[in-house]
């Protein structure tokens, strides 16, 4: 979390190492998970290792794009902060489905597109400690 009162390395890669055990490693959002934990404890070469296998494991090439920013960071020794906002995102869901409810009804061959959000992450690039928030996420 961009928000300092609330973060805990210790505690997230601990937490975060119990979800990749349970995912068999095998799940790209969770090991960047553990890779932002290890970064926020200063482990940055252990973040480098599981951000990497992260960006292996990407899903789609936007989900790549992102996990590979990640991963620059930790080779920059910056630690990875975003917030999620569930309730925003949903409501944004919501929206594009009932649009496109009312599109298909006007017209039987209407298309649905992919949603194009932004992951919301933002790097502290300054290095001042200072994070951006963002309301936008990639599902973490």
């Amino acid at each position: 979390s961009p928000k300092d009162d609330i973060r805990d390395g210790k505690r997230s890669v601990e937490l975060a190492t119990e979800a990749a055990e349970l995912s068999e490693y095998k799940a790209a959002y969770i090991l960047s998970t553990l890779a932002a934990a290890y970064a926020e404890t200063g482990d940055f070469e252990t973040a480098k290792k599981w951000a990497a296998k992260a960006v292996e494991l990407a899903e789609s090439d936007e989900q790549r794009v992102g996990l590979q920013e990640e991963l620059d960071s930790y080779k920059e020794e910056k630690a990875w902060r975003e917030i999620e906002n569930v309730e925003e995102e949903k409501k944004k869901k919501e929206s594009e489905e009932s649009g496109e409810a009312d599109d298909e009804s006007d017209n039987d061959s209407a298309e649905s597109d992919d949603d194009g959000s932004k992951n919301g992450k933002e790097s502290d690039d300054d290095g001042d400690g200072d994070e951006k928030e963002s309301s936008e996420n990639d599902g973490r």
